[in-house]
């Protein structure tokens, strides 16, 4: 098995570096604050915003026979939009500082190489996704702790080391290249559900 457990010191990996499983096995678990503040920043932007959007305009989408199945399907693509923005503005910075000084982001002894870089791009625009959609699925119920869902998800990561859980491969210290592709995998058709999930739920929900 193939795990990165202590990259050198390097912007990205202060960032992601995360709490490995040998730390919670040893009790010694930590809060990574970077990489918590790094995921749960784009819900705490979003909030309840989509929901309230849908709400207000409810009469007027009516009225232009929008059907609420539509109106799900816009709001899954403007959420994989934000989160699309959100990890290209995250790599492009890092580029920008790579260009100024490499050793900033990639240390010369660092075992992070692009390939890596890449996939990690790749899991965090996939896993910010899933809170985002979360977040929205817990809206349709009740728009005011919205934001509780993805908290839970990032603090059940942190102090559990569980293999298969899909936010593992966002952490450098837990990263195994042997399951990268089960884990992508597996995130797919975690975002397939919770995508069917949010339609049946905006469908079936009431928006006034």
């Amino acid at each position: 098995m193939q795990t990165f457990k202590n990259p050198n010191l390097s912007v990205i990996s202060q960032f992601f570096d995360g709490v490995s499983i040998m730390e919670i096995k040893s009790q010694q678990v930590h809060l990574p604050v970077l990489w918590f503040c790094y995921l749960l920043i784009p819900g705490l932007i979003l909030m309840n915003s989509i929901d309230q959007v849908n709400k207000s305009n409810s009469i007027k989408l009516r009225g232009l026979k929008f059907s609420t199945l539509k109106l799900g399907t816009v709001n899954l693509v403007l959420i994989s939009l934000i989160s699309l923005l959100y990890t290209f503005s995250t790599f492009l910075v890092f580029l920008l500082l790579f260009k100024i000084d490499p050793d900033i982001i990639l240390n010369p002894n660092s075992i992070i190489n692009s390939q890596l870089i890449i996939y990690l791009a790749s899991i965090l625009f996939l896993v910010i996704f899933v809170l985002l959609t979360v977040q929205c699925l817990i809206a349709v119920f009740e728009p005011r702790i919205s934001i509780v869902g993805p908290i839970i998800i990032l603090i059940y990561t942190i102090f559990n080391p569980n293999k298969w859980n899909i936010l593992n491969n966002t952490m450098l210290s837990r990263f195994n290249s042997q399951l990268n592709i089960q884990l992508l995998l597996i995130t797919m058709i975690v975002i397939f559900t919770i995508s069917a999930l949010y339609l049946y739920l905006i469908r079936s929900s009431d928006l006034t």
